[in-house]
């Protein structure tokens, strides 16, 4: 995905999530917990357990891929199924939040290390997820990643 594509996907989320903080949300509490989900969200794939996805993606997900593509939550889990490569490693860091009301806005990057095919493989990602909380319960309705080196 291109920078400017990314770009505005984060600014159609920013209106669409109502354009206002609320400090409420500003929590370390909240902050620790989407921080948590995307660490789960990571390890599932050096697990290759999808029921962690399952569970932390709503039913509307939409993934914006690094390539333009688009898939549901269907679709990712499909993908994610067939994902044969054992990962050395899989994380996130460097976050940053943003809060609206009941949604959180991450942008964080990520590295992963590993072999696929019985090739070697590592990659650093830059991404953004938007979790939004219904029924105490914090989902990612959309995700985007760009891939920023190997």
């Amino acid at each position: 995905m291109n920078k400017q594509l990314l770009i505005k996907s984060i600014t159609t989320i920013l209106f669409a999530a109502g354009c206002y903080a609320a400090d409420a949300q500003d929590t370390l509490q909240t902050r620790k917990i989407i921080e948590q989900l995307e660490v789960e969200w990571h390890h599932a794939y050096i697990k290759h357990d999808s029921t962690i996805l399952q569970r932390i993606l709503a039913p509307e997900f939409i993934n914006l891929g690094r390539t333009g593509g688009r898939l549901n939550k269907a679709q990712t889990l499909q993908n994610f199924r067939k994902d044969s490569a054992t990962y050395e490693y899989c994380e996130p860091y460097d976050f940053e939040f943003r809060f609206f009301n009941n949604t959180v806005i991450v942008l964080c990057k990520s590295k992963e290390k590993g072999v696929d095919q019985g090739k070697p493989f590592s990659n650093i990602y830059f991404s953004y997820d938007v979790f939004v909380k219904r029924k105490k319960q914090w989902q990612c309705v959309q995700a985007g990643v760009s891939l920023l080196g190997h």
